[in-house]
């Protein structure tokens, strides 16, 4: 994944703007992988259906975040409105893949929204295909 986005990158002519780095999501080092130690925007792609300890993977991303910053995930969903034989073999090609389709992924999130005074906007996209949420962490505090 990260030679087809270094690839895409150059292709663009983005090299000089985007930086890339391979780390594990449960405990990266923002500070010694891109030199700062907080992000506006942290964004995770169709990857948490691949993760085994994906709630580990959330609670870092949004450690990294800085007040006020956006955590925005998309992945497979539960297919709920697709119909029963779509979303069985869906089902079953995913898991070829190691991929699972995380059903609860609404729920820890709204946990994390509440105990972090955050605000959340989910959705299911496409019949359920899909899940987009964005999580935005509260700004800090003016002084007055």
């Amino acid at each position: 994944m990260l030679t087809s986005a270094l690839t895409a990158i150059s292709r663009a002519g983005l090299s000089g703007r985007i930086r890339v780095a391979h780390s594990d999501g449960a405990a990266f080092d923002s500070q010694r992988l891109f030199g700062i130690p907080q992000f506006d925007h942290v964004m995770i792609s169709y990857s948490l259906s691949m993760i085994p300890d994906w709630n580990r993977v959330l609670r870092a991303a949004a450690s990294r975040l800085k007040p006020g910053g956006r955590l925005h995930i998309v992945d497979f969903g539960n297919q709920g409105r697709l119909p029963g034989i779509a979303r069985g073999l869906l089902r079953r090609w995913l898991a070829m893949f190691d991929v699972t389709p995380r059903d609860d992924l609404e729920k820890v999130l709204s946990a994390m929204a509440q105990a972090s005074g955050s605000d959340l906007r989910f959705e299911r996209p496409f019949r359920g295909y899909a899940q987009y949420a964005v999580l935005t962490f509260p700004p800090e505090p003016r002084t007055p």
